[in-house]
C-alpha cells in the first residue's frame, strides 16, 4: 500500500512536472518580420526594393510605387498625384537608382517612369511629353545622362541639367539593338548581328565586325566586366577584350549559358538550371553549383533567379521555388535560409545599409531578416505569446539560495534552479506568494497575500489574531533577515515589524506607510521602500527608539507624489531608489543625483534595479523598457513585441549564474545576456518623414499654405497658415532590424513642458496649435539602446491671419494709441468743457444776478427819463430841432424798458417764478399795435413788411405782457436776418375754435437742419442768433409753455424761417390764481390812453450837406442805423444798407466817398465786407470804418488784418465819427493829389476840400462869390481880398490855408485856370481874349501859366490835340 501512494506521489509529481513545462515554455524572440497587406503594403506582390540615400525602402508592388520608413507605408500611385499620366501603369516590375535623385521605374509593356525623391512627384524625364513611348532598354550613363532605345532601333540621349530634362535623339547604325554599354570612359553599341559600335564624336563607328567561329549566329545578352564585353550567343559566352580588341570565347561555359550583372558590377555566368554558378568578382572567380534542384528543374522549365551583393561578401540568390541561398566569398560556401522563410518562391533579395536582408515571398510580402541582432528570450505561464493576459502577469521573482522562485496571479507559484530550468510547482499555501526569504540556518519563509507568513521548515503559519504579540494585518510586502537573523516583515497595510524571540514587535504602525520592498546595505543599514520616499534606519538603533529612521524623498517640490518602489545597493557602496514618476536617486556618499527621462533613461516610473556583476553597469527596469547606467550613460532596449512585455513588475529582477538577466514583466519573464547585446549605431541620421496639417499631408496644400526651406527630410525651418494649426509630425530613424523597433522623444519648445517619455510611437501631434514660433526636437532610440547622434531640430512657425500679423499689430498698437490719445484728449475735452459750462453756468448766474441788480438800478434813471419826457409831453409847443431827439430819446427809452424787462422776465424762468396775469384782450387789435411798432424798420430795409389777420376783432384771454414780448423777439428777429427787398408777414389764424395759431413768417437766412432741434435751448448759438447768448428765443419758448402753448419752427420756402406760436382759446385750461382781477384799473387806463406826439415817431426833413462827399452807411440795427444818418446827414450826402450784402451791391454800383460799417450783420459782415473791397482793385482806395460793439483786441486786430482804415468802438462820441470821416476823406485827397497822373492844380480843381462846420461853408461861398466877380481884375492880390472880406492878411491868409487846403494866391489861380478852361471850349473867343477875361492881361503869360497848370497850351486844350 505504502508503495502504492509513493507511487502515485510520483506519477503526481511528473504530471505536475510535465504541466509546469507545458504551461511555462521558453521562448526566443524572432529575428524575422513581416511586411503584408495586413500590416503595410496595399498588395502582397513584391517586384523590387531598394534603399535611397534618405534610409526610405522603396518597394515596386502590382498596386503602385510604396516608400517605407519602418514605420508607415506610403502609397504613390496615379490616383494620388497631381499628374497622373506619368505613371501609366502601376503594376511596377523593376526599380534602379539614377544618381541619388530619381528613381527608374520599369513597368509592364516596356514603359518606364521616373521619380524625383527630392521633389516627391512623379516627373517626365523626356523633358516633352514623350515618356509613354514603349523603351526597348536604357543604359544609365551617370546621374544625369541616360540613354534609351526602341524596338525600331531610334536612340534617345536624355539629360538632367539640374532643373530641367531634355532629350535629343541619337540615330542609331542598327535596329536591333542588344545593349548600349558603357566601358572605360568610352560607349559601345552592340548589335544582335555581333558588330560592336564605338560612340565617337557624335558618330558610330565600328569596333568589331566579324565572329571567327562562324557558327555565332546572333548575340542575345551583353554586358560589360573587368575589360571586357561578354556576348551570350548561340554558341555560349563570348569576351570581347576591349584593350586587344579581341574576340575570344570564355572559360565560363556553362551549358545554356546566361550572364548577369549584380548591383555591384559583378558578373554572374550560370547555367540556366543552376547547376553551375561563376560568380566573377574583382578580386577572385568563385565557383558553385546547384541552386536548383532536379525535382524544381523538372517543374520550371525556366528558372527564375536574382542576386544581390552586400557589402559583407555575401552574394544573396532568391529563386523561384527553392528559397533563398547565401554565397559567402569568405568561406566559398553556399548556405540555405529556406527554413526561416514561409514560402520557397523568392523574388528580389536585397540588403539595407544595416544589413537586414529583405526578400519578397511570392503572395506574402516583405521578409526581414536581421542576423545581427542578439534579443532577449521571455518565459511564459501561457503558451501561446500572443494570449496578452493575466496569465503572464509575473508579481514575484526572487532568488534564494539556488533557486528561484516565481508568482502569478492566478497560476500560482513556481521554483526554478538558477539557470531558470524547471524544476516544480511551488504551492500549496492557498494564497498568492508576495515575498520569500531564507534566514542564516537555510531555513525558508514565504509570505502571502492574506494567509501571513509560512515557515516552511518549521512548520509554522504566522497569521494575524488578537494576540498583540501576533503579526500584524494585511499583505506581506516582503521579509528581510539582518545580520543578526533577525526576521523584519514589511506590512503593505500595517507598516514595519521585527520578530523576535516568538513575538513580533510593531516598529512603524502606518497604513498611509503603504511599506514594500527592503535592501540592506554594505553598513547593514535596512532601506524600506514606501509611498513617501525610501525610509532607512539601523536595526540595533530602531529597536533601542522606534523613531530612530530617516526618510529619503525623492520628488524634489511635492511630497505627495514620492512614491519607491525599488531599492538597489550595488557594488560600489551607491545607494539607487527608483521611484514612480521621478525617475531614480543614486546616493554615493555625501553627493547625489537624479536621472529621468530628460537624461536618456527610458521612463520615469523605476520598478527593479540590478547590477551585473560581470561588467558592474546597472540596469534599471521601468515601464517602457529596460535602461542600462554605463559611466553616466543611459542606453535603453525594447525586446518585447508589446508594451506588457516591456513594462517591468516591482522589483523583481534576479541575475543568474550564466550572467543572464532575468526581469519579471506583465507578460512573462524577460531574459538576456547584456554581454550579447550588439549596438547597431544608426546608419541614416533621423529625420521627419511626413507632415500633416488638420489630418492632410503638407504635400497635398496648395499654394503658400505650408513652407519648407528643403526637403522635408533635411528641413530645418517650417511655416504653416493659423488656420492647419493641427499638426502631425512623423518621424523614422530607418532602423530595420525589428519592425516599429526604436523608440522616440521629443519636445516641441514653446509649447511642451518638457520631454515626452519614451515611446515607439513614432509621430508627435497637436492640435490648434496657437500663432507663434516654436521649435521641434526629437530623439530616438533603437532597440539595442543606441541613441541618435544628432536631433531633429526642426523651427516651426504657425502663421498669424492678416488681422494678427505683426504689422497688424502695430497698426492695432497705433490705433490703440491714437485711440488712448483720442480718449484722453476727449475726456480732458469734456472735462474741460463741464468745468468750462461749469463756471460758464456760475459766471450766467453771476451775470443773470449782475443784470437783474443792474436792470433793477437802471429802472431808476429810466423811471426819471421816462417822467421828464412825460412832462414834455404837456407842453405845447416845441422847438422843431427837438423833435427829432425827442423821438429818438423816446424809442430808446421804451427798448431799453424792454430789454430789462425781458432780463427779469428771463430770472424769473430760471427760479420757475413766472407767473401769468390773464386778461381778456382783443388779440388782433393788440398784435397790430406790436406791428406798427415795426413799421419804421421794415421801411427802412425797404422790407415788404404784411399783417394778415383772420378776422377784424376777436377777443380771447392772454397776458398781454407775455404776448407782447413773445410776438416782440419774433418780429426782431425776422426784421433783423430778412435782407432788403425780403418779406416778414405776422399771419394770426383760428384753428379750429381750440386754439389761436400766430406766425412769423420771412424770407431770411433760415436756420441750418442740424440746429434746428437747438434753436429753443437755453444759451444756444445758431445761424440765426449768430453771437447772441440765446436768451431770447429760449425765453419766448418758456412763456410759451407757461401760456400753455406750443411754439414750432418750419423752413419756409423757398428761403427763410417759420414760427409758429400756438395759444389755447379755452379758458378752462388756466387755473383761477392766472387771471387778472376784472376791476384793475392801471391796466384800464394803460389801455385806453392815446399815443402822444412824442410816443409817434418824429422825422424831420434832412438839412443840405456841408460836403458833396457820398457816405455809405451799413448798419443792421434801425435805430442805430436811423442814428448814424441824422448825426452825419450834415456834412456828407448819406446812403443806407441793413446788411454787407446790401452794401456790397450798392458799392458796385456807384462807388462811395466812404463807408461807416457795422461789424456783426446778417448775410455779410462787416469783417467780409472790407475783405470783398479790399480785394477788388477798383476799391482799394475806399476808405472804410468799422463800428462795434466787440472791444477784444483780437476783434480788433481782425478789423486791422482785412484792411479797415478806422476801428471805433460802440458807444461813442459823433464827433470822433465824423472827425475821422473828414480826416480819412482828406488823406484820400492827399494821396490822390500825390500819386495821381494830372496836375497838383488839376487835382485841387476836382478834389474840394471837406468842410467841417456852417461857418467855414458860409465864408467860401461868400469868398467864391467875390472873387468870380473881381477875377477879370489883373491887380487882384491877397490884400485887396483880405481887406474886401473885413480880414488882416495874415488871419486871412491862415483861415483860406485852413478852409482849402492851399495859399490864398494859390487858390485864385486855380479858379482862373478853370475859368479859364471854361473859356476855351467857347470857339469864338481867342486864346488872349480869354486871359484878359481871367485877369492876364499878357497872352505870353496866359499859355505859360496855363500849361503849367493843366499841362498842354490853350490852343492844344481848346482842339483837344
Amino acid at each position: 500500500m505504502e508503495q502504492k501512494k509513493k507511487l502515485m506521489c510520483g506519477l503526481c509529481h511528473l504530471v505536475m512536472v510535465c504541466c509546469l513545462c507545458v504551461f511555462f515554455p521558453i521562448v526566443r524572440a524572432q529575428s524575422v518580420y513581416q511586411l503584408s497587406v495586413d500590416n503595410a503594403l496595399p498588395n502582397n506582390y513584391v517586384r523590387a526594393i531598394l534603399q535611397d540615400k534618405y534610409g526610405y525602402l522603396w518597394m515596386g508592388t502590382t498596386s503602385g510605387l510604396t516608400r517605407y520608413d519602418g514605420y508607415q507605408v506610403e502609397v504613390l500611385k496615379p490616383s494620388t498625384m497631381s499628374n497622373r499620366k506619368l505613371l501609366q501603369d502601376f503594376r511596377i516590375l523593376g526599380i534602379k537608382p539614377w544618381g541619388d535623385r530619381f528613381l527608374w521605374i520599369r513597368l509592364r509593356s516596356h514603359l518606364y517612369s521616373c521619380y524625383d525623391i527630392e521633389r516627391n512627384t512623379f516627373v517626365d524625364f523626356t523633358g516633352n511629353g514623350s515618356y509613354s513611348q514603349p523603351i526597348k532598354g536604357y543604359t544609365i550613363l551617370s546621374a544625369s545622362d541616360m540613354m534609351v532605345w526602341n524596338e525600331k532601333g531610334e536612340g534617345t540621349r536624355i539629360h538632367f541639367d539640374g532643373e530641367h530634362f531634355t532629350s535629343v535623339q541619337i540615330p542609331l547604325p542598327v535596329s536591333d539593338v542588344v545593349n548600349y554599354i558603357q566601358a572605360e570612359k568610352k560607349e559601345f553599341l552592340v548589335a544582335a548581328n555581333g558588330i560592336i559600335y564605338q560612340y565617337r564624336n557624335g558618330k558610330f563607328v565600328h569596333s568589331f565586325s566579324t565572329f571567327v567561329n562562324k557558327s555565332v549566329r546572333k548575340v542575345t545578352e551583353a554586358s560589360y566586366f573587368g575589360g571586357s564585353i561578354f556576348l551570350t550567343t548561340n554558341d555560349g559566352i563570348y569576351q570581347y577584350h576591349l584593350q586587344s580588341r579581341q574576340m575570344v570565347r570564355s572559360a565560363y561555359n556553362p551549358k545554356q549559358p546566361h550572364v548577369v550583372l549584380d548591383n555591384m558590377g559583378n558578373a554572374i555566368i550560370l547555367a540556366l538550371d543552376g547547376s553551375d554558378v561563376f560568380y566573377l568578382t574583382p578580386k577572385k572567380t568563385y565557383h558553385f553549383k546547384d541552386i536548383y534542384s532536379q525535382h524544381l528543374l523538372q517543374l520550371n522549365s525556366e528558372p527564375r533567379y536574382q542576386f544581390y551583393a552586400a557589402g559583407d561578401g555575401k552574394l544573396w540568390i532568391s529563386t523561384y521555388g527553392n528559397g533563398v541561398f547565401s554565397y559567402d566569398t569568405q568561406e566559398e560556401k553556399l548556405s540555405s535560409y529556406a527554413d526561416l522563410l514561409p514560402s520557397p518562391y523568392a523574388f528580389t533579395p536585397f540588403v539595407d545599409k544595416s544589413h537586414n536582408l529583405w526578400v519578397a515571398l511570392e503572395n506574402m510580402g516583405v521578409y526581414v531578416i536581421n542576423f545581427a541582432q542578439s534579443e532577449a528570450r521571455y518565459l511564459y505561464y501561457n503558451g501561446d505569446r500572443a494570449g496578452i493576459n493575466h496569465e503572464d502577469d509575473v508579481r514575484l521573482l526572487k532568488r534564494v539560495g539556488n533557486k528561484i522562485y516565481i508568482s502569478n496571479l492566478q497560476n500560482g507559484s513556481k521554483v526554478a534552479d538558477v539557470a531558470l530550468k524547471i524544476l516544480q510547482v511551488f504551492d500549496g499555501y492557498h494564497d498568492d506568494i508576495t515575498a520569500v526569504a531564507q534566514d542564516a540556518k537555510g531555513k525558508l519563509f514565504v509570505g502571502t497575500r492574506k494567509k501571513g507568513i509560512f515557515d516552511v521548515d518549521g512548520g509554522k503559519n504566522h497569521v494575524h489574531s488578537d494576540d498583540p504579540a501576533s503579526l500584524g494585518k494585511g499583505k506581506v510586502s516582503d521579509i528581510l533577515f539582518d545580520r543578526k537573523n533577525r526576521m523584519w516583515v514589511s506590512l503593505f497595510d500595517a507598516g514595519l515589524e521585527v520578530y523576535l524571540n516568538g513575538k513580533f514587535i510593531h516598529i512603524i504602525e502606518s497604513k498611509s506607510l503603504q511599506a514594500r520592498d527592503m535592501e540592506m546595505d554594505k553598513q547593514g543599514n535596512i532601506w524600506l521602500c514606501t509611498s513617501g520616499g525610501a525610509l532607512c534606519f539601523n536595526p540595533d538603533e530602531i529597536l533601542r527608539n522606534h523613531k530612530a529612521y530617516h526618510m529619503v524623498h525623492v520628488s524634489p517640490t511635492d511630497l505627495v507624489n514620492d512614491e519607491v518602489h525599488s531599492v538597489y545597493a550595488d557594488s560600489k557602496g551607491r545607494i539607487w531608489i527608483g521611484s514612480i514618476g521621478n525617475g531614480v536617486k543614486m546616493i554615493d556618499g555625501k553627493d547625489t543625483i537624479t536621472y529621468t527621462t530628460r537624461d536618456g533613461l527610458a521612463d520615469n516610473n523605476v520598478q527593479s534595479i540590478v547590477e551585473h556583476r560581470q561588467s558592474g553597469d546597472i540596469w534599471l527596469g521601468t515601464d517602457n523598457g529596460i535602461s542600462r547606467f554605463r559611466k553616466g550613460t543611459f542606453n535603453n532596449f525594447y525586446f518585447g513585441a508589446n508594451s506588457l512585455e516591456n513594462a517591468c513588475t516591482e522589483n523583481n529582477v534576479v541575475e543568474l549564474d550564466n550572467g543572464n538577466l532575468a526581469f519579471a514583466t506583465h507578460h512573462g519573464v524577460m531574459t538576456f545576456n547584456p554581454n550579447d547585446i550588439h549596438e547597431d549605431k544608426p546608419v541614416f541620421p533621423l529625420a521627419i518623414t511626413k507632415i500633416e496639417a488638420n489630418g492632410i499631408s503638407i504635400g497635398e496644400l496648395e499654394g503658400d499654405e505650408a513652407r519648407l526651406d528643403g526637403t522635408l527630410t533635411r528641413a530645418k525651418e517650417f511655416s504653416i497658415s493659423y488656420h492647419l494649426n493641427s499638426l502631425t509630425f512623423y518621424f523614422s530613424d530607418f532602423y530595420y532590424a525589428k519592425k516599429n523597433g526604436s523608440s522616440f522623444t521629443y519636445y516641441l519648445k514653446g509649447y511642451d513642458k518638457d520631454w515626452s517619455n519614451l515611446s515607439r510611437i513614432n509621430f508627435a501631434q497637436y492640435r490648434n496649435l496657437p500663432v507663434g514660433h516654436y521649435t521641434l526636437h526629437v530623439r530616438s532610440c533603437n532597440a539595442n539602446g543606441v541613441w541618435s547622434p544628432e536631433e531633429i531640430v526642426l523651427k516651426i512657425e504657425v502663421r498669424p491671419p492678416f488681422y494678427a500679423s505683426w504689422w497688424a499689430y502695430l497698426i492695432y498698437t497705433v490705433l490703440v494709441v491714437l485711440s488712448i490719445y483720442y480718449v484722453y484728449v476727449n475726456f480732458r475735452r469734456i472735462n474741460n468743457l463741464r468745468n468750462k459750462v461749469k463756471v460758464e453756468n456760475q459766471l450766467t448766474e453771476y451775470k443773470l444776478r449782475f443784470f437783474t441788480n443792474i436792470s433793477h438800478e437802471f429802472r431808476t434813471p429810466l423811471t426819471i427819463i421816462k417822467g421828464d419826457m412825460d412832462r414834455l409831453k404837456t407842453v405845447d409847443k416845441v422847438p422843431g430841432e427837438m423833435k427829432q431827439p425827442l423821438s429818438s430819446m423816446a424809442k430808446s427809452v421804451e427798448r431799453m424798458m424792454r430789454l430789462i424787462n425781458q432780463l427779469l422776465e428771463f430770472r424769473k424762468m430760471q427760479n420757475d417764478k413766472l407767473q401769468l396775469a390773464l386778461e381778456k384782450t382783443d388779440v388782433i387789435a393788440f398784435l397790430q399795435n406790436i406791428f406798427l411798432n415795426f413799421n419804421n424798420i421794415a421801411e427802412g430795409k425797404h422790407i415788404n413788411f404784411m399783417f394778415l389777420p383772420f378776422d377784424k376783432s376777436y377777443e380771447m384771454y392772454v397776458d398781454r405782457n407775455y404776448l407782447d414780448k413773445i410776438i416782440y423777439n419774433l418780429l426782431s428777429n425776422a426784421l433783423k436776418y430778412t435782407p432788403s427787398h425780403g418779406d416778414v408777414a405776422l399771419r394770426v389764424s383760428l384753428n379750429d375754435n381750440r386754439s389761436l395759431l400766430i406766425s412769423v413768417e420771412d424770407t431770411g437766412v433760415g436756420i441750418e437742419k442740424s440746429k434746428q432741434e437747438l434753436l429753443f435751448q437755453r444759451f444756444n448759438r445758431s445761424s440765426y442768433s449768430h453771437d447772441s447768448i440765446g436768451i431770447g428765443l429760449h425765453l419766448t419758448a418758456e412763456l410759451v409753455r407757461v401760456h400753455h402753448g406750443e411754439i414750432s419752427y418750419h423752413d419756409n420756402q423757398p428761403q427763410g424761417s417759420i414760427f409758429r406760436v400756438e395759444l389755447p382759446v379755452d379758458e378752462k385750461v388756466y387755473e383761477e390764481k392766472d387771471f387778472m382781477a376784472v376791476d384793475n384799473a392801471v391796466t384800464q387806463e394803460e389801455n385806453c390812453k392815446p399815443r402822444t406826439a412824442l410816443e409817434m415817431e418824429y422825422r424831420e426833413l434832412p438839412p443840405k450837406p456841408l460836403n458833396h462827399y457820398r457816405v455809405l452807411v451799413v448798419e443792421d440795427d434801425n435805430d442805430v442805423r436811423e442814428f448814424l444818418k441824422n448825426e452825419l446827414q450834415r456834412y456828407f450826402e448819406i446812403e443806407l444798407a441793413a446788411d454787407g450784402q446790401e452794401a456790397w451791391e450798392k458799392i458796385q454800383g456807384q462807388k462811395p466817398a466812404l463807408v461807416v460799417s457795422d461789424v456783426m450783420m446778417p448775410r455779410m459782415s462787416g469783417y467780409q465786407l472790407v475783405k470783398k473791397v479790399r480785394e477788388d482793385a477798383k476799391f482799394t482806395d475806399l476808405p472804410v470804418v468799422l463800428l462795434t460793439a466787440l472791444t477784444a483786441d483780437d476783434k480788433k486786430l481782425k478789423g486791422i488784418d482785412v484792411g479797415a482804415d478806422a476801428y471805433i468802438e460802440k458807444p461813442f462820441h459823433t464827433n470822433i465819427l465824423i472827425a475821422t470821416c473828414c480826416q480819412l476823406l482828406e488823406q484820400r485827397n492827399h494821396l490822390k493829389r500825390v500819386y495821381g497822373q494830372q496836375p497838383a492844380a488839376s487835382a485841387k480843381a476836382m478834389a474840394p476840400e471837406v468842410i467841417k462846420d456852417e461857418q467855414d461853408k458860409k465864408f467860401q461861398a461868400v469868398l467864391d462869390a467875390w472873387l468870380a466877380e473881381h477875377i477879370t481884375d489883373p491887380q487882384l492880390n491877397i490884400d485887396s481880398f483880405a481887406e474886401s472880406m473885413g480880414y488882416g492878411r495874415t488871419t486871412f491868409y491862415k483861415k483860406i490855408k485852413r478852409i482849402t487846403g492851399t495859399t490864398p494866391n494859390d487858390y485864385i489861380r486855380t479858379l482862373r485856370m478853370n475859368k479859364a478852361a471854361e473859356l476855351l471850349k467857347d470857339d469864338r473867343l481867342t486864346v488872349a481874349e480869354v486871359g484878359y477875361q481871367v485877369g492876364v492881361d499878357d497872352p505870353y503869360y496866359f499859355s505859360k501859366m496855363f500849361k503849367n497848370f493843366f499841362g498842354v497850351s490853350p490852343t492844344k486844350y481848346r482842339t483837344g490835340k
